[in-house]
């Protein structure tokens, strides 16, 4: 003979957490969270927008001398400043017509610092610095390390190096 309660329980299996299990994991992600913390530290978040920014730069540099070199007209970009301060940056293509917009700003985190010598890095149609006559760099700091950006006059190739901060 069969148990009706049994069949039942097979044709309708559970489909939610309890609560004490839902309590459980959430306390074991917290222990977790705790953790890492401890052991990478608080100012992990800051190196991680530090080294984005570096790379978002240098991105944007390259993609600015491909631009330049696919349709021949200059493209640059142009860090903007507050209080003498960078706070953003923006791609541009110098046209006949005015300068438009290629890529929209780009904001940066409170916890990141830049610093150039030149607020505006152009590329000429053959994919050359214009304007420089060395390598050129940006550097880019947060807690606990700093990129050094190098921008090559005659190729425009750019390399980055992370170092630590001392």
């Amino acid at each position: 003979m069969i148990d009706t309660r049994t069949a039942r329980r097979r044709r309708w299996p559970r489909r939610a957490f309890s609560l004490l299990e839902l309590v459980a994991v959430i306390a074991i992600v917290g222990l977790m969270a705790t953790a890492a913390a401890m052991r990478f530290g608080f100012n992990a978040v800051a190196v991680c927008e530090g080294e984005r920014t570096a790379y978002q730069i240098t991105t944007t540099l390259r993609a600015a001398r491909r631009a330049a070199i696919g349709t021949g007209d200059d493209h640059y970009l142009l860090f903007g400043r507050t209080g003498g301060e960078v706070v953003g940056f923006v791609l541009y293509r110098e046209t006949g017509s005015g300068d438009q917009v290629v890529d929209a700003n780009f904001d940066l985190p409170d916890e990141v610092m830049i610093t150039t010598a030149s607020d505006r890095w152009e590329f000429g149609f053959d994919g050359a610095v214009v304007g420089a006559t060395s390598a050129s760099t940006i550097r880019v700091d947060s807690p606990g390390f700093f990129w050094t950006l190098t921008v090559q006059h005659g190729t425009g190739a750019v390399r980055v190096v992370r170092t630590a901060n001392p």
